[in-house]
């Protein structure tokens, strides 16, 4: 099977073939560093220069992500093309793919010459939107700030940086970093909440609690059986919500993508009373000790399931 340029790529392709190299990788794991991984996401390029998203789902996180390796050249098959998300473009393009438990992947020690050494798109200064989510204010002065999937090119040996380099080559440049004497430093702030029993928040209306809360001290004391530590939820949706089972298709905002996170159910106690409780995500994570695909796979339905 000849390998099809990414360019190529069409909404109906479920067979083709491509020779790839990640050309960059790296994990997204929502608003905290350590949290689970949501998706892991990849930049691929081909050898007649062009590029396009790859993303690996969270439940494949685990067995998958470290078959793709940085700098390294592979035939594909038996992914999975579709539209690229609205909201988030890393490239220009209108697609993009997806990885599947049905992925093949075949280490090429031979390849043709021609993968771009950079993926890049150049934006002017002025054409950058203070208002964007890349954008912020820092003393009054607007500033780039960068995520998982920064990537920083030093000195780029590309053409329109061959002007900048002869303009400041006898240059000196002076970088000076801002003075924090005339910033006031507080530390953030936490709300003080009471601490209760138990016995005590269980017998209160919900409408007579702070919002702030109260705190409690319990031991976990049982986790019940025959119900799973996970949830499918949206992964494109901000609110969220769970897939429909059977269609896999969100029923807010009608996406099909979608991803596995944690959910545990268990009974505590602090010696007053004893109360069914749940816990998700970060919380849930630290609980259970594992990742989410290890989760996953420990149920006899996971199969059925994903």
């Amino acid at each position: 099977m000849p390998n099809k340029p990414l360019s190529a790529l069409t909404l109906q392709d479920r067979n083709a073939e491509v020779q790839i190299q990640v050309h960059r990788k790296w994990e997204f794991r929502g608003a905290v560093d350590n949290g689970p991984i949501l998706h892991i996401d990849m930049i691929l390029t081909d050898c007649t220069g062009n590029a396009i998203h790859c993303q690996i789902p969270s439940f494949l996180a685990a067995t998958r992500g470290d078959e793709f390796q940085v700098g390294k050249i592979y035939k594909m098959t038996r992914f999975s093309v579709a539209r690229a998300k609205s909201t988030y473009k890393p490239v220009d393009g209108d697609l993009m793919l997806y990885v599947t438990p049905y992925t093949t992947l075949e280490l090429c020690h031979t390849s043709p010459s021609g993968f771009p050494l950079y993926v890049y798109h150049l934006t002017s200064y002025d054409k950058i939107d203070p208002d964007g989510s890349n954008a912020r204010n820092f003393h009054g002065e607007v500033l780039l700030s960068g995520g998982a999937a920064c990537h920083w090119y030093f000195n780029p040996s590309i053409e329109e940086a061959e002007t900048f380099y002869s303009r400041i080559e006898s240059e000196k440049i002076n970088i000076e970093l801002p003075s924090l004497d005339k910033q006031e430093i507080t530390p953030p702030s936490f709300p003080q909440r009471e601490h209760h029993n138990l016995k005590y928040i269980l017998s209160l209306n919900p409408h007579d609690v702070p919002d702030q809360g109260y705190e409690c001290t319990v031991t976990i004391t049982c986790i019940p059986e025959g119900k799973t530590w996970y949830y499918i939820a949206c992964n494109t949706c901000p609110n969220k919500p769970s897939i429909d089972p059977v269609i896999r298709q969100c029923s807010t905002c009608r996406s099909t993508n979608y991803c596995f996170r944690y959910k545990l159910t268990f009974k505590a106690s602090d010696g007053t009373e004893e109360a069914e409780m749940f816990a998700f995500d970060n919380v849930a994570r630290t609980i259970i000790g594992k990742p989410c695909p290890t989760v996953v796979a420990s149920f006899p339905d996971a199969s059925a399931t994903t």
